[in-house]
């Protein structure tokens, strides 16, 4: 009944509350879901960076779905039930020496591949997604400490090549699974970073879409998420043009107040058309916790600059919180339904 209640306020909100300007046929297209990064979380605990790391606090799903099989299959069936038809796991990873399948947040990626357990633990969840009734998953690599080029003074070649050999690795062995529709992300968050910030980036975002399509083609990957910034999502897009073929949409973190919001997609907008692509498509691959304000904001202003949206995914983040990255363990709730 709660569901039927929600259900029918959306449709209230979305012929009354938004009927201004041209009606585009699915702004949003798709239901969405939730980035699950972590279960069995106490926030209390969880206060500094050595608390990310700690295996006893932070315990992601691929590195510990095995022990905790019945825990995850009923975080990811309360998902279902709240209507989420999409889950985003986050592969942070990194190489380090200890002979560990993780440290708390971070994955072990040492020499290029994850541990047979953590393959394991993704074949697993990804079955467990089907079975559940879940019609994609998106998995995000995410690479960190010298693994993230962001930190490289000059080309690292060795380290390039290492999490070229881990996203090969992992991507080859996740396709016989059996599993919903998969999508990759190759770089979280890299997307569109450049110099100063970023002098490598640039490289390694083309280098890689250069050696990933040639193996693996375009179909099943947006390329690199983009942390919403002006003037990002135009240098993705130079970038990959320079290396291959354009995906189809792009991912987009985006994080800002709902008023701020239609400044940010008609940048988003223009960038992409100044760049050739007349009618972009966004998957929004962050956003905050179950927001109303930002949702209407979203379908506002993806109607005003004539784009598509084709799935909203939240973060555990409640927008105003004073917790930074994460201020919920869990994600249950979902708002961001498909719109016209």
């Amino acid at each position: 009944m709660a569901m039927f209640a929600m259900l029918v306020l959306r449709i209230v909100i979305l012929s009354v509350g938004l009927a201004s300007g041209p009606v585009m046929a699915d702004t949003v297209s798709e239901w969405g879901g939730s980035n699950y990064v972590v279960f069995g979380l106490n926030l209390d605990l969880l206060n500094d960076e050595a608390d990310w790391q700690s295996s006893d606090i932070f315990k992601t799903p691929t590195c510990h779905f095995q022990s905790n099989r019945e825990r995850m299959l009923n975080d990811l069936s309360s998902l279902r039930e709240h209507g989420q038809r999409k889950v985003a796991l986050v592969l942070w990873h990194a190489s380090f020496d200890a002979h560990v399948d993780c440290n708390g947040f971070l994955l072990r990626s040492t020499g290029g591949a994850f541990s047979p357990q953590v393959i394991a633990n993704l074949k697993l969840l990804l079955q467990l997604t089907a079975e559940l009734g879940f019609d994609e998953v998106q998995i995000r690599f995410a690479p960190m400490g010298k693994n993230f080029p962001k930190g490289w003074k000059s080309w690292d070649e060795s380290m390039f090549q290492e999490n070229w050999s881990l996203i090969k690795s992992t991507v080859s062995t996740l396709r016989s699974t059996n599993a919903p529709r998969i999508v990759f992300d190759l770089g979280g968050e890299l997307g569109g970073l450049s110099a100063p910030g970023c002098a490598q980036c640039p490289e390694y975002v083309s280098r890689m879409w250069q050696v990933y399509t040639k193996e693996f083609g375009i179909g099943n990957t947006y390329g690199f998420s983009v942390a919403y910034a002006p003037g990002r999502l135009a240098q993705l897009i130079e970038t990959l043009r320079s290396a291959g073929p354009l995906p189809k949409i792009y991912g987009i973190d985006l994080y800002r107040d709902p008023e701020k919001v239609g400044v940010a997609i008609s940048k988003l907008a223009k960038e992409a058309r100044l760049k050739g692509i007349e009618t972009p498509e966004f998957l929004i691959q962050e956003t905050y916790y179950a927001d109303e304000e930002m949702y209407q904001a979203l379908v506002a202003a993806a109607r005003r600059n004539n784009i598509k949206i084709r799935a909203i995914m939240q973060w555990p983040q409640v927008r105003g919180s004073n917790r930074k990255h994460i201020s919920v363990p869990s994600t249950p709730d979902y708002l961001y339904f498909p719109a016209q």
